[in-house]
Order: structure tokens, then C-alpha cells, then sequence
């Protein structure tokens, strides 16, 4: 299984997402038009499947996302938004094939101290990443207007169902429709609200921006700006691409890390031993929240 690796998928787990594209292209290079992209597919993905989302960012060459997803139903979740991001990504860059090579990874959250950990990794992605100054300065989709100023926003979708039903009428006003971008807070910040809890993450933002600018300052190195990252070529492949392994999980303490990694390695054991039986054609039960192997039928649902 090594190369293929296993997911559990329960409704009360934050995962960390990550999506890479093909060769680490630039083919998510923001401008208008791939924004548009961005937020629509993924507010309508976010409603269409009632995902919780904490934060996400979508750069250049991937995308983060943390999110809990109460019906089970990530995997849903995420080919409904890598289906529809390739597709319009493929017909903005007038390109055809792959767009995301890989699974997509989604690694637990395990405890308050990784969420927070996670959740300032997305906002300051492009910080660290030396591609500007600060998180809000940049020109591609991030949640951090909503969590660094307080900003509540709607997305344009166009209804093509509907539109498709009346005969593609030439005037499409009619079809386009605003919806929310609902960014929930950590349960850890539930008693923060409004200001405070903006300003809360505004703090612990702004220490993350500084540690970049001193790292930079001790290299030497000065950020890209917005203006040569909007003039980037979106066919470009880095000339440094990151290779390192998927993390088995995210935890504040290692302890808790070894005792999810125990776990982990008796979830393995029981999915192997069912997945023998399953192939073997006899009857298996695996694991809570768990896939059978192909045909694969969604996760094993969760015991009550």
C-alpha cells in the first residue's frame, strides 16, 4: 500500500489538505479569471457537501485547505473541487491532460495546538515561501480576509444546470447567483468572537511574518511581489520542488503523536488483514471509515 495510502475519513476529524500540480507547474498562477475559478468551484463544493472549512489557501503550484467534514464525505468533497478545478484550469490555460498528478493528501489534525499550528501555515504560505511580504498581500484565493479582518464575502456561480434547462439562453444574467464563503473558527477560538477573535489571529499571524522577514533578512533574500507573480508564467516548473514525505499526522505534543501512530499501525493491520478476505471473495469487515479496494463504494461507515 505503500505509494497508495490509506485514508480514514470520520466526521469528527480536521484534516490538512494538500493538492499539488503536475511537475509543480504554475498553472494556478492567480489573475481574475483563475480566481473566479478558485472561489466559485470551491464555495459551491464547501455547500454541496457541508464542509466545515477553518482556512485555505490556493498558490501558485497548490493548495492547503483544514477542514472537517461531519457527513464522512471529504472524498466526495475533494473530486467534486479537483474535477472541476482541472477542467475550467485546463480551458483558462488552453492546455489538455493532468492537472493534479497525485492523491491529494489529508493528514489528521490531532489536537488544538496542530489545528492553530496548521491554520498560520495556510494564512502565511506564501509569506514563508518568500512570494510577499504579508498574508494579505496576496493577489490569489486565501482566507485571510475573513480571519485577519473580519470580512465576510460572497462568491459569484453561475447556475449552468439551470441554464442548460432553459435552452442556453444568450443572456446568462439571470444564472448567476451569489453564496457565502463561511470560514469557521478553530473550536479552540469559540469563545473569541468578532474583534477579538480577529485580533487574536492577527497576533499569532503577524509573529509568523516576522520570523519570515528576520530568515530573510539573515539570507539576504527579498520577496517576489505582486507584480512578478501576476506576471509568472503559469507553465513554469520551479527549479526547486519540494519532495518530502507525507506526514503520518499533526500533533502539538509527541505523545500524542505515538499514540495516533499506534493506532494507525492497528487501522493498517485491520485493513490488510480484511482487504485479503475481500479479495479473496470472502465476507470482511474493515475499518471505521475506511475504503474497501476497487470498486471502491465510499468509506466504511462509522459506528454510531
Amino acid at each position: 500500500m505503500s505509494g497508495y495510502p490509506l485514508r480514514r475519513i470520520v466526521p469528527d476529524q480536521v484534516y490538512f489538505i494538500t493538492v499539488r500540480t503536475l511537475e509543480a507547474r504554475l498553472l494556478f498562477r492567480p489573475d481574475d479569471a483563475l480566481n473566479r475559478i478558485v472561489e466559485e468551484w470551491l464555495v459551491r463544493g464547501v455547500q454541496r457537501y457541508g464542509i466545515i472549512l477553518y482556512g485555505g489557501i490556493v498558490v501558485s503550484s497548490h493548495l492547503h485547505l483544514l477542514v472537517k467534514c461531519p457527513r464522512a464525505n471529504l472524498h466526495l468533497f475533494m473530486q467534486y473541487v479537483e474535477r472541476h478545478f482541472a477542467v475550467e484550469v485546463n480551458k483558462l490555460r488552453k492546455r489538455h491532460g493532468t492537472v493534479f498528478p497525485r492523491r491529494y493528501s489529508a493528514e489528521h489534525v490531532l489536537d488544538n495546538e496542530a489545528m492553530i499550528d496548521r491554520l498560520l501555515y495556510i494564512l502565511t504560505n506564501p509569506v514563508k515561501d518568500g512570494l510577499v511580504e504579508r498574508a494579505l498581500d496576496w493577489p490569489g484565493f486565501s482566507t485571510a480576509p475573513e480571519l485577519l479582518e473580519g470580512v465576510d464575502r460572497t462568491f459569484t456561480v453561475f447556475d449552468r444546470s439551470s441554464w442548460h434547462r432553459d435552452g442556453k439562453p444568450d443572456d446568462q444574467q439571470l444564472y448567476l447567483k451569489e453564496l457565502p464563503l463561511v470560514v469557521t473558527p478553530l473550536p479552540c477560538w469559540k469563545h473569541l468572537s468578532g474583534n477579538r477573535l480577529v485580533a487574536h489571529v492577527r497576533a499569532l499571524v503577524e509573529q509568523r511574518e516576522d520570523q519570515c522577514r528576520k530568515r530573510r533578512k539573515i539570507t539576504g533574500r527579498s520577496v517576489l511581489g505582486v507584480k512578478k507573480i501576476l506576471a509568472t508564467d503559469p507553465f513554469d516548473v520551479p527549479r526547486k520542488v519540494d519532495r518530502s514525505p507525507r506526514p503520518l499526522c499533526h500533533a502539538g505534543t509527541k505523545a500524542r503523536w505515538m499514540e495516533f501512530r499506534e493506532s494507525w499501525v492497528l487501522f493498517t493491520a485491520a485493513y490488510r488483514q480484511a482487504s485479503e478476505r475481500y479479495r479473496a471473495g470472502k465476507r470482511a469487515t474493515f475499518p471505521e471509515g475506511s475504503f474497501p479496494p476497487w470498486p471502491r463504494a465510499g468509506p466504511i461507515p462509522v459506528a454510531a
